[in-house]
């Protein structure tokens, strides 16, 4: 990977940090984000169809196929109950253990159980192409293929998690605003071939991630427990294919 993206994509993490806490006095409440307003409506339109468009152009262009994919969102699906469900109980029956430490270790062990499984499950992909291929740039593919299924079966959990907090009258843009940026991000980057669109996909994510949780956090309520859980392993499963796709060293055709 090439090092000097690695130092970019890390001094522009902590850089957006102070940003977001502008921004954040300024994000208007849930309540803008209802289905009553116009706008935010032809937001999620937008959102859907620009991620449908992403997900058909790569699998026209045989870079992913849609049954591992599908396999792969019902797996990080799986993955989020389990996180919601803990969290929940959490919540429920020891309300009172629920606080700052909580809020600050939960998204600490979500990623350092998330990251061993990320790159267990990329060493496995390359290793399954090394062993049909002799040729170097075969390895970059198999991450990069994999890093495209796991980038999209998370988008398709994003999408699934919007439709059940429409139904169920939660606020949506958490979920809808990351789609957005990822998927118009991944498309741009694949259309005009210019690698900085996913660095700028990856700061977008983790910008929705440090104005929408951040609050909750700070805030301690111990209802927001399950929500900066499940919202930290949904971004989570964003950023890290986005990041390495854009750190990768080799070209990607």
């Amino acid at each position: 990977m090439k090092r000097f993206r690695w130092i970019l994509l890390l001094l522009l993490m902590v850089a957006l940090v102070p940003v977001a806490q502008k921004l954040i006095a300024g994000v208007p409440a849930a309540e803008a984000f209802s289905l009553r307003n116009g706008l935010y409506i032809l937001i999620c339109a937008l959102s859907l169809a620009v991620f449908c468009v992403a997900f058909t152009f790569s699998v026209i262009r045989g870079r992913i196929l849609v049954a591992p994919v599908l396999h792969l969102t019902l797996l990080s699906a799986l993955w989020v109950l389990i996180v919601f469900g803990v969290a929940w109980l959490l919540v429920r029956f020891a309300a009172g253990i629920v606080g700052m430490v909580a809020y600050i270790g939960a998204p600490v062990l979500i990623l350092a159980v998330y990251l061993p499984f990320y790159y267990r499950g990329r060493r496995k992909a390359v290793r399954n192409a090394s062993v049909s291929a002799v040729r170097r740039s075969a390895h970059t593919t198999a991450a990069v293929k994999y890093n495209y299924r796991l980038l999209f079966s998370a988008l398709l959990v994003l999408l699934l998690g919007g439709v059940v907090a429409l139904c169920t009258g939660e606020a949506t843009h958490y979920l809808f605003f990351p789609v957005a940026a990822a998927s118009l991000s991944f498309l741009l980057w694949r259309l005009l071939s210019w690698r900085g669109f996913l660095l700028l996909g990856f700061l977008a994510v983790e910008l929705c991630a440090l104005v929408y949780c951040v609050p909750l956090a700070s805030g301690v309520a111990s209802a927001d427990f399950w929500r900066i859980a499940v919202l930290t392993l949904l971004y989570l499963s964003v950023l890290v294919p986005l990041g390495d796709l854009y750190c990768t060293k080799e070209p990607i055709a």
